[in-house]
């Protein structure tokens, strides 16, 4: 048996509660498109944005495009700044476009080149250097625990961009893993 034939769901209560967390959702994201009617929420995928200025971040995806006219392909459900605070720029049912090409465990939404469809995408502000704050290790294991309960997601299905596009990229960097896990279980 494979490890993801063997992983199980976190424990979790019938109704997690995210009443700990302020999730702000003024501020939108134009960088989705819809879910395909079959895809349903399946994993997890974490990115940090490459950068230390959240304020910069949200206002860059909250954009369609570039001052010179390009388009913007980047979008995530959820972003944590580095006080804890939780924005959600785009709805669970939508498909957010954060991972580009992209496979998880042999899976891939009806598009066939992504895990778009089958995920949502969380991004911490980080610059790739630095550790991520305890406020953002608290909201991101809430958030995460609570999303895993609600779409059922395996802990094999909690992953970083760098799982899903190994080669191609490094985020979530330097997330600690074991710190995320023990979280989580001990939610």
């Amino acid at each position: 048996m494979s490890l993801i034939e063997n992983s199980f769901p976190l424990p979790g209560r019938a109704t997690p509660l995210l009443h700990e967390l302020n999730i702000d959702r003024t501020i939108r994201c134009p960088n989705f498109n819809s879910r395909h009617e079959k895809d349903k929420i399946r994993c997890i995928c974490l990115h940090h944005s490459g950068s230390s200025n959240a304020a910069g971040d949200l206002n860059y995806l909250s954009q369609s495009h570039n001052p010179d006219g390009s388009r913007i392909y980047a979008g995530y459900h959820y972003y944590i700044n580095d006080r804890g605070m939780v924005y959600q720029l785009i709805d669970d049912r939508k498909r957010a476009w954060h991972a580009g090409q992209s496979i998880v465990h042999g899976q891939v939404d009806r598009g066939g080149k992504s895990i778009n469809g089958i995920s949502l995408g969380i991004c911490l502000t980080g610059d790739g250097k630095r550790a991520f704050s305890e406020s953002q290790y608290a909201s991101l294991i809430q958030l995460v625990y609570a999303k895993s309960v609600i779409y059922q997601v395996l802990p094999t299905f909690i992953v970083g961009h760098f799982h899903v596009s190994p080669g191609r990229k490094i985020d979530p960097q330097p997330l600690d893993w074991n710190r995320l896990f023990r979280g989580l279980y001990s939610q």
